[in-house]
């Protein structure tokens, strides 16, 4: 793929649909990888082409905006502008499609980093069910800083057990699994 970036840009250009599908693609790898620091450019730069050619409110850019948003909240700088960057990529996702989990894990986060623990657990209620890994690894976090240490433990133990069923998944679970588990004082990721 990354070969691809070096060759479409150059025969098709940056506005090509083709070539936009690459650097999201590899942008969005980059950001399940955990590898933050290389996603955030890539998105970066297809957000900005994206939202040019169809308008902040399409799907594809809201989509790029929230790996993005994501990449940020789970990179190593959070300092408050960017975080509040973060915020604004997944309210405005989430607004449009509030029934999309990436959407609604992504905001949950955007708020989780913002301070907003109660607001946090509510946004993720409708997928606390649901035996997704991110979901379980956030609202543990969730509720424990807001002092349900059984709540926090049961979900905790529920993103493990999910974990052992989804070994590939495609939102960025080992970072939130790892920040998880320091919280709770828990066993990280192997």
């Amino acid at each position: 793929m990354k070969n691809a970036l070096e060759v479409e840009p150059r025969v098709l250009g940056y506005e090509n649909g083709t070539t936009l599908g690459t650097i999201v693609t590899l942008g969005q790898y980059y950001t399940v990888d955990g590898q933050s620091a290389q996603a955030e450019p890539l998105l970066r730069q297809a957000l900005e082409v994206q939202t040019r050619l169809y308008g902040q409110n399409d799907r594809n850019v809201l989509v790029t905006s929230t790996y993005l948003a994501v990449a940020i909240l789970l990179g190593t700088n959070r300092s408050e502008s960017r975080v509040k960057e973060a915020v604004e990529f997944a309210r405005r996702a989430f607004k449009a499609y509030p029934d999309g989990d990436t959407f609604i894990v992504t905001f949950a986060l955007a708020e989780y980093r913002s301070g907003h623990q109660i607001e946090a657990t509510n946004i993720l209620k409708p997928l606390q069910d649901v035996d997704e890994p991110q979901v379980q690894f956030l609202l543990a976090m969730t509720q424990w800083r807001q002092g349900d240490r059984t709540g926090a433990l049961h979900s905790f133990s529920k993103g493990v057990d999910g974990m052992k069923q989804n070994s590939n998944p495609i939102y960025p679970v080992k970072p939130l699994w790892a920040e998880a588990a320091a919280l709770l004082r828990k066993a990280p990721p192997a």
